[in-house]
């Protein structure tokens, strides 16, 4: 399962792209936080993920209200982590997803971060559990799809995971969905369904401009199928 550890926490799940998007998260529905704050904030693309972290890290010291700004300082951990195999980082990202959640506890991106940092630890059945949490606020997000069935997959759940996807795919079939169901097709025994997903996620990172670090993902995912099946 070291493939699924690695998609779904390089999701951030290479997920995050985690809200399928890059951008800022969605408007808040309670507490100080605003539309314009979130507007106005950087992608985490436009920045190193230490500017990142220190953008957040200024924004919550000079609103220690904005669950938003403790999501997103959350996010800029879990990058770090990913990148540099930094422990501490999922501490940080931890503490961050707290406090976010003591401000706002039905704050979708943060309870997604929460299942990351629970997923990232290995701690599956809590994961899963969070994630039905998500699918339980909002059934038609995308995001506690993909955990659910990220944790399925892990706890070898494979026709949970299959159906979770399949819900997923039906949503969106953006790269990391079709890079989620290359894996399961290729645990399943089907390498060149599995191939054909993969090399579909590549082409799609890169028509959507995505970033360098997820891009090499997706050919490294694809290179090892191939690698696998001699060619």
């Amino acid at each position: 399962m070291a493939g699924l550890a690695l998609l779904a926490v390089a999701g951030i799940a290479v997920f995050s792209h985690v809200r399928f998007s890059g951008g800022p998260p969605a408007a808040p529905d309670n507490g100080t936080a605003t539309v314009a704050d979130a507007g106005n904030a950087p992608t985490g693309g436009m920045l190193s993920t230490d500017e990142f972290i220190a953008f957040w890290r200024r924004r919550v010291e000079s609103n220690p209200a904005d669950y938003i700004s403790y999501t997103e300082l959350a996010g800029g951990f879990l990058r770090r982590a990913r990148e540099i195999g930094d422990v501490d980082s999922y501490s940080r990202a931890d503490a961050a997803v707290e406090q976010a959640l003591k401000l706002n506890p039905k704050y979708e991106t943060a309870i997604s971060y929460e299942a990351n940092v629970q997923f990232a630890k290995h701690d599956f059945a809590n994961a899963l559990a969070t994630a039905q949490r998500i699918y339980s606020l909002n059934p038609g997000s995308a995001q506690a799809l993909a955990l659910i069935g990220d944790n399925d997959l892990e706890l070898g759940k494979y026709d949970e995971a299959q159906s979770a996807y399949d819900n997923l795919s039906g949503i969106t079939q953006t790269s990391p969905v079709l890079s989620r169901l290359a894996h399961l097709a290729e645990l399943k025994g089907d390498p060149q369904k599995a191939i054909g997903l993969a090399q579909q996620a590549v082409n799609g990172a890169a028509d959507a401009g995505a970033s360098a670090e997820g891009q090499a993902w997706y050919h490294l995912q694809l290179a090892n199928l191939d690698f696998n099946t001699g060619d």
